[in-house]
């Protein structure tokens, strides 16, 4: 079993001197931890969130064989300077290629890149390359999500595209209204990942032999629903492209088991195919799902995380 959605933070991020942004950290609280941001309480966790040793031991539990290691989002929509998000990237990056190497059996590598500049996300796209267990990169739906999709980040896709990697599309907790502001895990997330998705789609990162292979976080959030839509706007000339949006999509996205339901979950399938879903925990945070837990979705569920996802299975495996 490949879960392709956990999350893993270093606890030795090392802000340069002088620093401003918000830099995302490891406290430890009594007899827990809890990841900051800005020096402030983010969230609780344990100890897997950080520590190796730990994580496998639980994931033997759980009876996960490999796991797709990203940062956090806390870590993803980074608010500081162009120059310390690069150096928080480079020193993320390196936490995490460090505890794939150290248990290649184990661990693959999904790095994150310094969003607000083409050059610099370039340059780590390179230093990603020279890590072993790195199998693409993972970028943030919402504040971060609209550069990405410029002309500018063109060379950016095109050489993870060519590299064969895939890029992890997850959400931030951006609200999109004043409707969830407080609560944008309800509707901003997965909004976000949709929008995202779409941009993707109208900046040509979907196009052609040169496309990118995407997964998106959270069974696709809201694409799914708008699937037909898009094909719809398509017809009338409000997208380009020679070929239909959802001939595009069903292509080259990939979609995580993360749904919270089995609406959801159905509608993914439904939408993509079955060989569009992958397993996904949001380990170790509150979404987790262990493989224990999957019997509420019955039968069908089991047999739908059993095709995995035979290219992206393909990608992480090397084969």
């Amino acid at each position: 079993m490949i879960d392709w959605h956990s999350h893993m933070l270093s606890p030795d991020l090392t802000p340069p001197s002088g620093a401003v942004g918000l830099w995302p950290g490891v406290a430890s609280i009594g007899d827990g931890f809890q990841l900051t941001r800005g020096g402030r309480a983010y969230r609780a966790a344990d100890r897997t969130a950080f520590d190796s040793a730990e994580r496998i031991r639980r994931l033997d539990q759980i009876g996960v064989d490999l796991q797709v290691l990203s940062p956090p989002p806390l870590v993803l929509n980074f608010a500081g300077p162009a120059d310390e998000f690069r150096e928080l990237a480079r020193q993320q990056n390196a936490f995490l290629a460090g505890v794939a190497g150290r248990h290649p059996d184990r661990f693959r590598v999904l790095g994150m890149l310094p969003y607000g500049e083409p050059a610099g996300a370039l340059r780590e796209v390179k230093r990603l390359e020279g890590y072993g267990g790195v199998v693409g990169v993972c970028v943030v739906a919402g504040a971060h999500d609209e550069p990405l999709t410029s002309p500018e980040f063109a060379d950016v896709w095109s050489r993870v595209a060519a590299r064969g990697w895939t890029v992890f599309v997850h959400p931030d907790a951006a609200a999109v209204s004043d409707c969830d502001r407080d609560d944008p895990f309800a509707l901003g997330m997965p909004a976000a990942t949709g929008r995202t998705a779409v941009r993707m789609l109208a900046c040509g990162l979907l196009d052609g032999p040169g496309a990118a292979r995407v997964l998106l976080a959270h069974a696709g959030g809201i694409l799914p629903a708008i699937l037909d839509r898009l094909d719809v706007s398509w017809r009338a000339g409000r997208i380009a492209g020679t070929v239909a949006p959802t001939q595009r999509i069903r292509a080259n996205v990939w979609v995580d088991s993360v749904a919270y339901g089995e609406g959801p979950l159905s509608l993914a399938v439904a939408a993509l195919g079955r060989d569009r879903l992958v397993y996904g925990s949001d380990f170790p945070f509150a979404a987790q799902v262990s493989l224990g837990d999957l019997s509420g979705y019955g039968d069908r569920w089991l047999e739908l995380v059993a095709a995995n996802g035979a290219s992206l299975l393909d990608a992480v495996t090397g084969r």
